[in-house]
């Protein structure tokens, strides 16, 4: 009965310890997938502001809770690209 007892603590460890594992493994992933992410939303962000003739400090707008993210949101997708070359180069073709 005591080998039974001693058998089970050390399965529910190693369990515990592979748990434990996956979870950091896990964690280690989605935080990497999410500093990737951010950054590929700054680049495209400071592109699309380009092609709207502006700086790339309007992406700053969006650190204002809610209605910076809005303006942001309305600067970078409703509004048009400049027509031909602007200050910041040629008009992107896309084919």
């Amino acid at each position: 009965m005591a080998l039974f007892f001693m058998n089970s603590a050390a399965l529910a460890f190693v369990i515990t310890a592979i748990g434990m594992l996956l979870m950091f493994f896990n964690m280690f992933f989605l935080s990497v997938f999410g500093v990737l992410l951010g950054i590929a939303t700054v680049t495209l962000t400071i592109r699309r502001l380009h092609d709207t003739n502006r700086s790339a400090w309007y992406g700053l707008l969006g650190l204002i809770p809610v209605i910076g993210g809005l303006i942001l949101f309305g600067l970078c997708f409703v509004l048009k690209g400049t027509q031909g070359e602007n200050k910041y180069g040629a008009e992107a073709v896309y084919e």
